[in-house]
This record gives structure tokens, C-alpha cells and sequence, in this order.
């Protein structure tokens, strides 16, 4: 008789025709670099939409059928190369795909360790948006003390831990937002909230942090100040626009792109080191805060990603069952 093999099944978020369902899968493969973790809660990203319409496929080898960048859980099973002692540990990730299920594979130096007694659903919206916030902001933007930043957009997951990273550096935050509850809430935050209609009237920046794209855009490069630095990192709005280059030149500004995606496991290892370091013990300290967050149990992934479609400020999330 032929030997028979057993499966593992879990509860994921899956893509069927271009919307999600919750089905019963196969667990994910571990190597001997990486840990098995039961997650505890799982965010929603604009990425997430936009795979799930069929516009951002994930890197080569990962799931495309099940969608989801970050998590919060408990280490369950190590691979060879980790000490059993990681086991019953709750940590954070961002991966490239398939966070939004029971159990998520990731390799051992991607993972952030949640805080001693911190409650673990929280953070599950926590690193995907301070680890793209931060990497946008002080790496590629080289945001220093005493600037000015724009940040376009700033009412969602991304845009709220932005604003709070650039005030606790030391910079002067002005957000837009279209909605005058966008611009109460920016306000609540401490920074300073304009319409996307003023941003070329507010002038000065020295780092616009771009979470929308179109007319923003190229109202933000007439506002920059010499040198100053345009970070696309979203572009809910547009992706197509137009550029006069002269602005470019006479302002000896740079515009570059980010995302975190694709980007290697050493770079999301440096990555993760640093937040852990340094973002995660300003949130213990009450520094920053978490973002605000709208949960959703797993069984209703349909109805979070509807909500989160029209969502006007913070996170949404999904939670999975503890046991």
C-alpha cells in the first residue's frame, strides 16, 4: 500500500475571482532559517485591494492566491537552524504574502518581537505601516531635524504613523486631506492639516512624503524648498502625471520611489532590526501610538475589505481564533 500522506489545514483569506473568500488550506512550509507562527491578528493595506483586483501581484514564489503583508502572532514550531526556545514568543512581521491566514512561515531574522504584556492583536496593524513610514521618511527622504515635511494623504495607516515618526524627529508636520474630518483628525495628531488645493500655497518643504500621486504631486514640487526630496511611496489618486523638469533643476530637487515588497530577506532583517530598536520602545514609552484600528473577525474578511474601501482614517484588521 502506498504510504499515505497527512495535511495540516488553516483558515486563510483567499482570492477568488477578484474578491476574497475564507477557505481551508495547507499549511505554509518552513525551512531550517524560518519560524511557524500562529497569528493573532493580521492588517489590511491598499496592496491587499489592489492584488485582489488583479493589479499587484506578489514577488516570485510567494502565494498570489492569499493576500495580507503583516501580522502579529505566537511562534509555534522552528526550523533547525532556531533554538526551541523562540517557541510560545509573540512577534511581528511584514512578509511579501500570506498574512492573512492561521499560520504564516517567516524567516527568523524578519521578525520583531511585540512588547512583554502588550496585547498581541494590536499589533498586528502596527509594522507594515511604521516599517514603510520609517524607511520612506528618514532613508530615502534623510528627513532631519528642524525640516519641514508634507505628508499627502495623512489620515490612513501609512500617513498617522508618518506624522507621528516625523514629529518625534523633531520636524514640522503638515498633512492634507480632502475631508474635513481627515483635517480634524490630522489635527488631533498635532500637525498642521491643509486641503490637497494648498499644498502649492503652504511652500517650503524640504521632504513631501507622497501617499496619493496625481495633482498632488506636481503641486508639491512647486512647494519644495533647494534640495528638497519627493518620496512616492502611494498613489491612491493618479499615477500618471506631469512633471515640469525645470522646476526639478532650479530647485535641485529629487523625486525617488519606494516599496517594501520585493525588497530581500537582509534588507527586511535591517529593516526589522531597527524598528524593533527603535520605534517599537517609543510606543512602550507613549512616545507614539499604535494606529488606530478597526478589527474584524477572520469569518469576515468580505465585509473588512468593503470597510476598509471606504475607511477615512487608521487600520483595519482581521483577527483570527486564539486556541
Amino acid at each position: 500500500m502506498p504510504e499515505q500522506l497527512s495535511f495540516l489545514f488553516m483558515k486563510a483569506v483567499k482570492i477568488v475571482e477578484k474578491t476574497v473568500e475564507v477557505l481551508e488550506v495547507e499549511e505554509p512550509q518552513f525551512g531550517s532559517d524560518d519560524l511557524l507562527i500562529k497569528v493573532a491578528s493580521a492588517g489590511l493595506n491598499a496592496a491587499d485591494l489592489l492584488q485582489v483586483a488583479g493589479n499587484y501581484p506578489p514577488p516570485p514564489g510567494v502565494d498570489p492566491t492569499i493576500p495580507g503583508l503583516e501580522f502579529a502572532g505566537t511562534i509555534t514550531e522552528v526550523g533547525g537552524g532556531s533554538s526551541k526556545d523562540l517557541i510560545g514568543r509573540q512577534v511581528m512581521a511584514i512578509v511579501a504574502g500570506g498574512a492573512q491566514a492561521e499560520y504564516v512561515a517567516v524567516h527568523k531574522s524578519n521578525v520583531i518581537l511585540v512588547p512583554t504584556g502588550a496585547d498581541l492583536i494590536n499589533w498586528g496593524a502596527f509594522p507594515e505601516v511604521f516599517t514603510t513610514a520609517f524607511d520612506a521618511i528618514f532613508r530615502q527622504g534623510d528627513l532631519k531635524l528642524g525640516e519641514r515635511i508634507l505628508i499627502t494623504g495623512g489620515t490612513g495607516g501609512v500617513g498617522s504613523a508618518a506624522i507621528d515618526l516625523a514629529r518625534s524627529a523633531g520636524a514640522t508636520v503638515t498633512a492634507s486631506s480632502r475631508s474635513e474630518q481627515g483635517r480634524g483628525y490630522i489635527e488631533s495628531k498635532g500637525a498642521t492639516a491643509i486641503s490637497p488645493e494648498d499644498i502649492a500655497n503652504q511652500g517650503g518643504f524640504d521632504v513631501v512624503l507622497e501617499l496619493t500621486g496625481g495633482t498632488s504631486t506636481t503641486a508639491a514640487l512647486t512647494a519644495l524648498n533647494t534640495g528638497g526630496r519627493i518620496v512616492v511611496i502611494g498613489l491612491t489618486a493618479n499615477s500618471k502625471v506631469e512633471i515640469d523638469l525645470r522646476q526639478i533643476m532650479a530647485r535641485r530637487a529629487s523625486i525617488c520611489g519606494s516599496t517594501l515588497r520585493a525588497r530581500t530577506i537582509a534588507e527586511k532583517a535591517l529593516l526589522a532590526k531597527t524598528i524593533g530598536d527603535q520605534i517599537v520602545p517609543m510606543v512602550v514609552n507613549g512616545k507614539i501610538s499604535l494606529p488606530p484600528t478597526t478589527f474584524f473577525p477572520v469569518e469576515q474578511a468580505k465585509e473588512a475589505y468593503a470597510f476598509f474601501g471606504t475607511a477615512k482614517t487608521g487600520k483595519v484588521a482581521l483577527t483570527f481564533d486564539a486556541k
